[in-house]
């Protein structure tokens, strides 16, 4: 039984799932021609995946429609062309969501739940503002990383706010400010303002 579908650097720009995959666990279409992708018809033909891997595509939205009690660990749709993702909703097994090089400006992450989410990463994206749940709600988040974001205030909700400034850190051309809000590692662009409601 396939558990492990990967088709990368290829020019596939549709999926059409005629058949029931039910114990497969790795989806990466990464380096291809997608122009949008279906969570729906994803999970619901395939729903013991763990890992949805499709960066490098040309996904312009995103939606993620699946389950609560659903396998998915990691959602990579690094370097796409999304200007819009929905991520609301409960999700039991999220732990990574990457979503760096593309074109967010705005990002609503207040109505998401995902108790064993570690890591969010949006960096290089044009990003003017992220609304995040309260923080108190993030149980497992190490690090949350805007470099390259155009982020100039990041509110948060907690109801500590334990801040420790580890300074100024450089990849690249990129400068950025390293800051530990309530044990969760935040790379921000350097001058952005921290408010804690």
């Amino acid at each position: 039984r396939l558990k492990n579908l990967i088709a990368n650097d290829n020019k596939i720009n549709s999926i059409e799932l005629a058949s029931f995959l039910p114990e497969l666990s790795v989806f990466q279409l990464s380096n291809n021609e997608l122009r949008s992708l279906s969570c729906k018809e994803i999970f619901a033909n395939m729903p013991a995946i763990s890992k949805l891997l499709v960066w490098g595509n040309k996904i312009t939205s995103f939606e993620l429609d699946m389950p609560a009690n659903h396998d998915l660990e990691v959602i990579n749709l690094n370097s796409n062309l999304i200007n819009n993702v929905d991520l609301e909703g409960s999700y039991d097994n999220l732990e990574t969501i990457e979503l760096a090089y593309n074109f967010l400006q705005t990002l609503d992450l207040s109505k998401l739940v995902a108790p064993k989410l570690k890591l969010i990463n949006l960096s290089l994206n044009p990003l003017i503002k992220v609304i995040f749940p309260d923080l108190d709600s993030f149980i497992a988040m190490e690090f949350i990383d805007l470099v390259g974001t155009k982020i100039e205030e990041l509110i948060l909700v907690s109801k500590e706010s334990k801040i420790k400034d580890l300074g100024n850190e450089k990849i690249g051309n990129l400068n950025y400010n390293v800051v530990i809000i309530n044990n969760i590692k935040f790379q921000i662009p350097i001058g952005t303002k921290i408010i804690i409601q």
